[in-house]
């Protein structure tokens, strides 16, 4: 995978270690949201594809296979998606509060997360000599 959007997801793949002992004439795209795989574009012939019209914060599974003039290739092993990017940064700087032992930090929340749920914050601290990242 290459690219993710909020409602598309660019593929590129490698053609493999084997072709069969024939050429590769195409590649199969296979997917799901459930359980059971249906094709969603055959006939591409280029090691690249995007997937359009997917539904933000909806989880997919996508899985690969070629075609040479012996047939299709068993399918890839399976890539299980999110469609959505990175959150949006938060919409105010840090505030912090101050004492002789620590420092207290907060922020608030980004107005979307882009259909992922948060599941951490870096923190960066930034001296004169040093910078510090905290997860």
């Amino acid at each position: 995978m290459s690219l993710n959007t909020l409602t598309s997801i660019t593929f590129t793949w490698d053609q493999g270690l084997s072709d069969g002992g024939t050429n590769v004439l195409d590649y199969t795209l296979l997917w799901t949201s459930g359980t059971v795989f249906t094709t969603l574009k055959d006939g591409i012939t280029d090691n690249t594809y995007t997937v359009t019209g997917l539904t933000n914060g909806a989880s997919y599974k996508f899985r690969i296979s070629a075609r040479n003039k012996f047939g299709l290739s068993a399918p890839s092993a399976v890539l299980d998606l999110i469609a959505g990017t990175y959150p949006e940064a938060p919409p105010a700087a840090p505030t912090t509060v101050r004492t002789l032992d620590y420092i207290d930090i907060s922020w608030t929340q980004p107005l979307s997360n882009n259909g992922a749920p948060i599941t951490y914050y870096k923190v960066y601290i930034r001296s004169a000599a040093l910078t510090y990242e905290l997860e």
